[in-house]
């Protein structure tokens, strides 16, 4: 999967900017990667991916404000998402591209504030 580009990086930020201000610093999306729970050389960031696929949501939003858009584990492929209530992973449909997956992460990391803060963001 292709890392997002500093020239989309750009692009998604004016776009997630209209959406309202993140809680968390999302540049980290400018370099959104997907990890793999069994196969990541960095031995932490490995044990974090099992751990949030898993079902620890502390280790899911650690990796979320790092910018793992997506954790793959045993096979499958599992998107991080942040809501209201925290991050959670969903199955992915297919195989997503990272750069979809940063775009669709720092709108909703706005959407999110907003609502967190009773605002309408629609």
């Amino acid at each position: 999967m292709a890392a997002v580009t500093a020239r989309s990086a750009e692009g998604w930020r004016a776009t997630a900017a209209a959406f309202g201000t993140p809680d968390w610093d999302t540049g980290t999306l400018t370099h959104a990667r997907v990890v793999d729970a069994d196969t990541e050389n960095d031995p932490a960031r490995r044990a974090e991916a099992a751990a949030a696929a898993g079902g620890d949501p502390g280790a899911a939003r650690r990796l979320g404000e790092a910018g793992v858009v997506a954790i793959g584990h045993r096979g499958e492929l599992f998107e991080l998402e942040e809501d209201a209530d925290g991050w959670t992973l969903l199955p992915a449909a297919g195989t997503p591209d990272v750069d979809d997956l940063a775009m669709a992460a720092a709108i909703r990391a706005g959407q999110v504030a907003a609502q967190r803060r009773g605002l309408d963001w629609r």
